[in-house]
């Protein structure tokens, strides 16, 4: 059984000891990349559990996720992720380093502004 993303709690304006900022940057990629789709209202808590981790595949992607990684550690602010939940489950469309940071943290769950990819849930009956 598929996961009701619905479900997902709302943020508050602290998650995993971190400050949510209002500010979600990049939100312009979502009309970019999806067709039909539908934002979910408020910032939810996402967990760490729906993805699956791949370190940095390079050492300057390393590098400027280690220092985003300090940034978050010494300011204590993160701006929420944009992630899209399709058929198949959820992925990041926008944050992908402030998600490799939060790994290096430890973090166990993360503020995200979702977006269903209405597209990806109906047949192609063609």
């Amino acid at each position: 059984m598929k996961y009701d993303f619905n479900k997902l709690s709302v943020a508050g304006s602290i998650v995993e000891g971190l400050n949510v900022t209002q500010h979600i940057p990049n939100q312009s990629s979502i009309s970019s990349s999806l067709g039909k789709f539908i934002v979910l209202n408020d910032i939810r808590e996402v967990s760490m559990e729906f993805f699956t981790y791949t370190p940095p595949y390079s050492v300057s992607e390393y590098k400027k996720t280690e220092k985003l990684k300090e940034e978050i550690e010494k300011n204590q602010y993160i701006d929420p992720l944009i992630v899209v939940w399709d058929s198949e489950g959820l992925y990041i469309l926008e944050g992908g380093h402030r998600f490799d940071a939060l790994n290096m943290l430890g973090i166990k769950s993360f503020p995200a502004l979702i977006v269903k990819d209405l597209d990806s849930f109906f047949d192609d009956f063609s």
